[in-house]
Formats: structure tokens, sequence, C-alpha cells
């Protein structure tokens, strides 16, 4: 997930650096050693300071304002559902 959301921060529209570079992300979420983390398809979780961190890596997004959306559920019935598959 980490490489895939760099990719798409990475890119030009146009030949041109982005105005703003907004990202959303839905998925099942959790606590990960006391930090607010999200889980990507391949099972693996990204704590939300990963990726910002790596967002403010990218040069394309230099002084470009970016704005992150989390929308993370943390209920139990994930876990049991995702064990059983």
């Amino acid at each position: 997930m980490l490489q895939k959301i760099k990719e798409t921060a990475a890119q030009k529209v146009d030949g041109a650096k982005p105005q703003c570079y907004i990202l959303f992300i839905l998925s099942h979420g959790d606590k990960v050693n006391n930090e607010e983390s999200v889980f990507g398809t391949d099972g693996k979780h990204l704590t939300k300071i990963q990726i910002r961190n790596e967002l403010s890596g990218v040069r394309n997004l230099k002084g470009v304002p970016q704005i992150l959306f989390f929308c993370c559920c943390r209920g139990g019935m994930y876990s049991e559902l995702y064990l059983l598959q």
C-alpha cells in the first residue's frame, strides 16, 4: 500500500507539479503499538504516521498542501471474519 501511495504522489499531471494532494483511505483499522493504523488488502498494517512521513519525502509534494482522510473502523467483527477467510 505504501509503495502505491508513493507512486501516485510522485505523478505529475500534464507535466506540472500538483496544486494540492488529497488522499482518501477507507479500510479497517486498529491500534498497533499504541498508534492508529490501517490495513491494506494484503492484511498488513501501516500507521498513519508512516503514511504521513512517506508523503513528506516525495519531492513532487514539497510546498503542496496535503489533505489526508482516514475512514477506518476498529470493530472486532473484522478481526473474526478476517481470520476465518
